[in-house]
């Protein structure tokens, strides 16, 4: 008999398996079968056919070990495999967010940072490439940031701060950049408060000025900065004027004065915004008998008498060069393109470029006669008065429009057409869309001559009056914040205005002429009509106009009388001018190169 459960063949008569043990199942002998014995079925060992497969069996277990020793290696191929698959999407996942990373720093600008997380994931995707670009991009932060390094070592703490600032703001995790700038800071701001002292120790105002205001901006949290360059300015801070045909500095007080320079004859001194520099006119000698003629040039002189060059020529001499608010052009009314020989051609306003000396034309040819140019707050606009037909011949009388250009397309705008025909001279706010437009009425045979102010909204065109009681009012200058404007009116009347109409009226005893503003606009100076009359100092109420707010002009005002000889007879006029006629807009962040000039630590 074989053994049904492992096929090894047993003797007929053996109840069990010899080789696996298990239970002989007998089948009965099928019918018909021939040489074997038919034995009688019994009930204990015989069981019907269909009844056998019911029979559980008992599987070997030698045989059952070795299938499992079978199954294991394909179960541990599996396994592993599983494993590597489920690494491998692990791996995939976390380039996929490396990249992520990386691509996000990249937008943001972070260029090191971005440059690390591609170096990480090198190989996936375009990875590569974005580390080569983020490289390129970081490259000039790491010169800034070795420029800086280097300023720092030598002792130039202003340059490390310009270099290291565009570093730190843009790239702060950068090496230890921000350790660095904060270092070259300190150390720039204890320069600059030795500097002030030494300045205000040789009674060099304008040093000690600017060293002071470098100061409030290398470190904000001086508290003591401020109040001391408001107290400097108020008592010490130069007021320029030319006499004698040069050009002086002196206290508000009279004293203190110094000379800048004699080198040219002057008129017309202006500061720059940052009152670094002074731009005048000078006559251009006609000839050996006549060592003044019509024609006048452009120069400008640092605040401490260097630097004197000449800018442009054939500029208008009836009133002063203006600065751009950033300090970097000055426009004027020119005769550039007029014939000096016929008396004809055509008068038009430029901009001559302090660093270059390049000059633009901005009124054009189509215009005739444009005069007085005034900048926006912004630097990017310039308004002027377009006088109709050949003007110089009756220039007061002829009718006028305020046009305004934009320098970067060229497009211009008539503000008012005909609405203003008496428009003579403009002067722009420092911080607002408002121009003053003062203007000439009358002067013919059966009118006479006089003048009013307007006040012209740029950004919608409305005009208004400012109200006088008497003909003759002189050209107004706004304060430094653009909250108020002054002007003379009348013999010995000044007035304090704001836009909205607060007003206050001055009476400075003497016939009172050209009046410029403190560089607080806490105080007036009222230059006297005549050079044989004092000026007038008038302190305003609530004098800390800087704050942001107009402060109250109502009620008595205090005022002192100070001695100011000045050049008074035309063409040669040089009329006081403590602070700026255009105060600097607040500097833009530096390039990656740095300027030096904007004090966010980013």
């Amino acid at each position: 008999m074989f053994c049904t459960a492992c096929a090894a063949p047993n003797p007929i008569a053996a109840p069990r398996c010899a080789a696996c043990g298990a239970d002989v199942v007998r089948l009965p002998p099928r019918a018909g079968a021939t040489g074997m014995r038919r034995r009688s079925a019994s009930p204990r060992t015989t069981l019907p056919r269909h009844t056998a497969a019911l029979v559980p069996r008992t599987a070997p277990p030698r045989r059952g070990l070795l299938r499992i020793l079978y199954l294991v290696p394909l179960l541990a191929l599996l396994a592993t495999g599983a494993v590597m698959v489920e690494r491998r999407q692990a791996a995939r996942a976390e380039l996929a967010a490396g990249y992520f990373e990386a691509a996000t720093a990249a937008a943001a600008g972070r260029h090191q940072e971005a440059a690390l997380g591609f170096a990480a994931v090198a190989g996936y995707r375009d990875a590569d490439a974005r580390h080569a670009a983020a490289v390129a991009a970081l490259a000039p932060y790491r010169v800034a940031y070795e420029d800086g390094v280097t300023a720092l070592e030598a002792g130039r703490f202003a340059d490390a701060v310009a270099a290291l600032l565009p570093v730190a703001r843009d790239q702060p995790n950068f090496a230890d950049a921000p350790l660095r700038l904060a270092d070259a800071r300190r150390r720039h701001a204890d320069d600059l408060r030795r500097e002030v002292d030494a300045a205000e120790a040789r009674r060099d105002w304008v040093g000690a000025e600017r060293a002071l205001g470098a100061l409030i901006g290398a470190d904000p949290g001086d508290v003591a900065a401020p109040p001391r360059l408001a107290a400097l300015r108020r008592e010490h801070g130069p007021i320029l004027l030319a006499r004698d045909q040069a050009l002086y500095l002196v206290s508000p007080d009279g004293g203190d004065e110094r000379l800048l320079t004699d080198a040219l004859p002057a008129l017309w001194p202006t500061w720059s915004p940052d009152r670094s520099r002074v731009a005048f006119l000078s006559p251009v000698p006609a000839g050996p008998a006549e060592p003044v003629g019509d024609r006048f040039d452009l120069h400008v002189v640092g605040a401490d008498g260097s630097g004197l060059a000449r800018l442009a020529g054939d500029v208008a001499a009836h009133t002063a060069p203006v600065w751009r608010p950033d300090g970097t052009g000055i426009a004027y009314t020119s005769f550039a393109a007029f014939d000096w020989g016929t008396d004809r051609g055509r008068i038009g306003v430029r901009v001559v470029d302090v660093s270059t000396g390049r000059e633009t034309d901005v009124s054009g040819s189509a215009l005739p006669f444009a005069v007085n140019p005034s900048w926006s707050p912004t630097g990017d606009r310039i308004a002027f008065v377009a006088k109709e037909g050949e003007a110089w011949d009756s220039p007061f009388q002829a009718p006028g429009r305020v046009r305004v250009v934009t320098l970067v397309t060229g497009q211009a705008v008539d503000l008012t057409g005909d609405r203003l025909p008496g428009a003579w001279s403009l002067a722009w706010s420092p911080t607002a869309e408002r121009l003053l437009v003062f203007a000439f009425l009358g002067g013919n045979f059966y009118e006479p001559l006089r003048s009013e102010i307007r006040l012209l909204d740029t950004a919608t065109g409305e005009i208004g009056t400012v109200p006088s009681d008497t003909p003759h009012v002189r050209v107004p200058v706004w304060s430094p914040d653009g909250a108020r404007f002054a002007f003379a009116e009348g013999e010995t009347t000044v007035r304090v205005r704001s836009w909205e109409g607060e007003e206050a009226t001055i009476d400075v005893g003497g016939k009172a002429g050209a009046v410029t503003w403190a560089p607080d606009g806490g105080a007036l100076l009222a230059a006297g009509d005549d050079p044989r009359q004092p000026s007038t100092l008038i302190t305003l109420d609530g004098s800390g106009a800087a704050a942001g707010e107009p402060a109250p002009v109502l009620g008595a005002l205090p005022t002192t009388v100070v001695p100011l000889v000045f050049d008074y007879a035309r063409p040669f006029y040089g009329p006081p001018q403590w602070a700026p006629l255009q105060v600097a807009p607040p500097a833009g962040p530096p390039a990656i190169a740095g300027t030096g000039l904007d004090h966010d630590a980013g």
